[in-house]
């Protein structure tokens, strides 16, 4: 029997739900898209939701550190953030953390000051080649 194998996010996610729930946070996981059921498909919630729901309402997205929001993920965080939801994309417990106590602002987590204080190294970012 073979196993399935996780997506690199998968293990950061479960991570972050820990982390969140031991601080005393409600935590949901969502699921998107649709599932095969016996008499046809069942629709989940619109593809592109966040993964993650924290009560107060935050909408956390989990991506690997090199994982990118899809298209649908980009609409819908807009979306979200347009009505006044709090939407972050977050790679671990330390950036999920932050957000939802309030010492990071979403649209922060990607400054290299920001990793710095959560001890984490910065993204590298590719460098062109030169021709």
């Amino acid at each position: 029997m073979s196993q399935r194998r996780l997506k690199p996010e998968t293990s950061a996610q479960a991570k972050i739900v820990e982390a969140l729930r031991a601080i005393g946070r409600v935590v949901h996981r969502v699921h998107c898209g649709t599932t095969k059921v016996r008499r046809g498909y069942m629709q989940h919630n619109e593809k592109g939701t966040p993964d993650l729901h924290v009560v107060p309402c935050f909408y956390l997205e989990t991506k690997s550190a090199s994982g990118e929001l899809s298209d649908d993920q980009k609409r819908v965080h807009d979306k979200l953030r347009a009505q006044g939801g709090i939407v972050a994309v977050v790679r671990s417990a330390a950036e999920a953390l932050a957000v939802v106590v309030g010492k990071v602002r979403p649209e922060d987590l990607e400054t290299a000051e920001v990793r710095e204080l959560l001890g984490e190294k910065p993204a590298k970012v590719k460098k062109p080649r030169a021709a």
